[in-house]
């Protein structure tokens, strides 16, 4: 997801042509299945990849090299926290 640090007056037009261009893709990851369990069909309008092709090819292929990386990250912090038993819901995938 693309956003802006900027206030409303710093925007650029370049910004707002970003932003209209902007669409979601809602996936469901399971942490102990370790694969996506449900993905919303805007991914094809985003990526070419039918839903059943990101089951088929995996997760990993939505996502640049670098921000796999940090998406792996998180979901192995997400994984600590969980197997802790701390009581925490587990953190919440919010920014990739």
């Amino acid at each position: 997801m693309i956003s802006s640090k900027g206030t409303f007056k710093q925007r650029q037009p370049e910004d707002d042509r970003l932003r209209d261009r902007l669409m979601d893709i809602v996936a469901v990851y399971s942490l102990t299945r370790k694969k996506v369990i449900s993905i919303s069909p805007s991914v094809e309008a985003v990526t070419g990849l039918s839903p059943e092709a990101v089951y088929a090819r995996g997760f990993e292929a939505l996502f640049p090299e670098e921000s796999l990386a940090v998406l792996k990250q998180k979901m192995n912090f997400i994984r600590r926290n969980m197997a802790s038993g701390d009581g925490t819901d587990g953190g919440f995938l919010k920014e990739i």
